[in-house]
């Protein structure tokens, strides 16, 4: 149920982008600040008219890691996708700098690998996903074609496990403190730089 909703709202994204009228640009960017963090995300962002616009990032990596005494290891790793409307309230794109608000969903597939010290050739794995609702805010930089935005946010979220027996086997207080706890509250912070595509004439970024 949750992967048919998800599926809808990114159709519905990418589509209204190409019917609505006006100017419209389209963006490629990637996350710059994600890989100290060992995550990695790229995103696509369309302009709907004059003030909105709709973007859909997939994002993966390592959202937990974490060694323990006597040889045990955690670690926690998915990839997902995170569909997004934007609104400049300045309500022009004509702006090489522009403040946006965003609100967006999140549904991340992850699996959860505990390593017992007394059995190294074997690990309890789990699967689950994690499905949030945020919002952000942030500034976009602009030069003629190229692109680059800060973005911070938060929301809130739930995770389900696909074997509920397996995750009794890994510890709850590791599994929480390193990687469900950040994951349900959904924090983001980016810094992106993109190549932007289209016709929209902006001031000091007119496309050739």
């Amino acid at each position: 149920m949750k992967n048919r909703v998800c599926c809808e709202l990114v159709l519905i994204l990418l589509i209204s982008g190409y019917v609505c009228s006006g100017q419209q640009y389209s963006v490629l960017k990637a996350d710059i600040f994600g890989p100290f963090q060992d995550r990695f995300g790229i995103a696509y962002e369309r302009s709907i008219g004059n003030v909105l616009s709709a973007q859909l990032k997939y994002e993966w990596g390592i959202y937990g890691d974490y060694p323990l005494l006597f040889g045990e290891t955690y670690r926690a790793s998915g990839h997902g996708i995170i569909p997004e409307i934007r609104y400049y309230p300045t309500g022009s794109r004509k702006q090489n700098i522009q403040p946006f608000i965003a609100a967006g969903l999140r549904y991340l597939r992850f699996i959860e690998e505990y390593q017992f010290y007394s059995s190294p050739d074997f690990a309890y794995v789990n699967f689950g996903s994690v499905m949030n609702a945020g919002l952000n805010i942030g500034c976009r930089f602009r030069y003629h074609r190229l692109w680059s935005e800060l973005l911070v946010g938060r929301g809130i979220g739930g995770e389900q496990y696909k074997y509920s027996g397996i995750s009794n086997f890994i510890p709850k207080l590791l599994s929480n403190e390193v990687f469900l706890s950040d994951a349900r509250k959904f924090y983001r912070l980016e810094i992106s730089l993109g190549y932007v595509f289209g016709k929209e004439d902006v001031k000091g970024a007119h496309p050739k």
